[in-house]
């Protein structure tokens, strides 16, 4: 009990969940992130193949195991995005540079495109906006060689997001490519499988019938980061079984002064719908650049607590940084304060089933709401990813200290 008679809980409710990369490659870090308070890993398959898939969800499995915790495992795939990476391992332009962009990496360019199909949707005048409109560029001449020249200044290096102003390429989903990433995924062994770019309900379907063919009961996490997505918001919150704001792609699509009701009208849409939400997206600000939580990262971060989030995402500030252990570390310690303050008294609850254990979570109304039941083990990293107390591999919740 702490002085002012609140009852006080060892542990954090809000889940922190890792991006996994260059940077957390090794058991070893897996382990000092868990250590650190990592609820769950997050593999991006836009940086690796299906083989790659399955070495990092077994690592992160193993890692799991040893640990007792019910991490959850999350595979994103690509969906019906576009990257692009340059010739060299970085190219930097400046306004005005005329750049030669290719599919086909057999023919000379400046940078190449991870997938066919979207330089022929492409018109002259049109702008381009690479690595979440760090850099414009606007279309000269179209062809299988695709010329465009740069409107500022700025650096495209390997995996960029490319996207088209005012309009999505047409591309199917889910590809080839997203099929091979999903089926290793599954059969590695991941909780959630995240649907990244998506703008219909009928693509959440599509990904769902192939994981039925399977025979996976993995759920699906719908990305919300386009403006066809924020359109059709209600629908597809309701088809898909988690929701992830993914603030930096809405920046692309939504005006600065637009952004915070933007993601409170997502989240908000979640939890009206019974669906665990994350938030993704620079959390910690410039963490990469300078290790340091600035006071408006702090405000940020109670602000998107406010709106009774489940989760949030770390991406590049563990997947690349030099110090993925302090950022989740750094996290850690924001999110605790913000819940020494809001989070009050305790609530027990008897029940037999996973869903009624998931609605405790959802309606919680600021009090730490679990149940005295074990879930079963299947369910456990999935249940992990709810706000509440975190379990162990076998579904129990794990003891505290009150």
């Amino acid at each position: 009990m702490s002085p002012s008679g609140r009852r006080e809980f060892s542990e954090r409710f809000t889940k922190l969940h890792v991006t996994v990369g260059p940077s957390t490659r090794t058991l070893e870090t897996l382990h000092e992130l868990i250590a650190a308070g990592a609820n769950g890993f997050r593999v991006n398959s836009s940086h690796t193949d299906a083989a790659g898939v399955g070495d990092w969800v077994g690592l992160i499995s193993r890692a799991r195991n040893e640990s007792g915790k019910a991490l959850t495992i999350r595979l994103d795939v690509e969906g019906p995005r576009v990257r692009c990476s340059p010739n060299t391992e970085r190219l930097t332009v400046g306004p005005g540079d005329v750049l030669a962009f290719a599919e086909d990496r057999s023919i000379a360019a400046d940078v190449y495109l991870s997938r066919r199909g979207a330089l022929k949707q492409i018109l002259e005048d049109d702008v381009i906006e690479v690595n979440r409109g760090a850099v414009g560029l606007r279309v000269l001449s179209t062809g299988r060689v695709t010329r465009l020249e740069a409107v500022n200044a700025g650096e495209i290096g390997v995996n960029c997001a490319f996207a088209l102003r005012g309009r999505l390429l047409d591309l199917p989903f889910p590809s080839r490519r997203d099929r091979a990433d999903m089926t290793a995924g599954i059969r590695a062994g991941v909780d959630l499988i995240g649907l990244s770019c998506i703008s219909s309900v009928e693509e959440i379907e599509r990904a769902r019938a192939h994981i039925g063919v399977l025979g996976s009961r993995v759920r699906l996490l719908a990305k919300i980061e386009t403006a066809e997505a924020l359109g059709s918001l209600s629908d597809i919150v309701a088809t898909a079984d988690a929701v992830s704001i993914s603030r930096g792609d809405l920046d692309t699509v939504v005006i600065p002064a637009q952004r915070p009701s933007t993601i409170a009208r997502i989240a908000s849409e979640a939890r009206k719908a019974g669906r665990p939400v994350q938030v993704a997206g620079r959390v910690l600000g410039d963490w990469n650049a300078t290790g340091y939580v600035s006071s408006e990262v702090v405000a940020d971060l109670w602000s998107l607590l406010e709106l009774e989030v489940d989760g949030l995402s770390l991406s590049d500030e563990t997947a690349i940084s030099r110090n993925p252990v302090e950022a989740v570390q750094a996290l850690d310690r924001v999110v605790r304060r913000w819940e020494r303050t809001h989070v009050q008294g305790l609530s027990r609850s008897r029940t037999s089933a996973a869903d009624v254990d998931s609605a405790l979570a959802l309606s919680r109304a600021r009090i730490p709401m679990f149940t005295t039941f074990a879930t079963p083990k299947e369910d456990s990293g999935w249940l992990n990813l709810h706000w509440g107390f975190p379990r162990d591999t076998n579904g129990h919740i794990e003891r505290h200290e009150l």
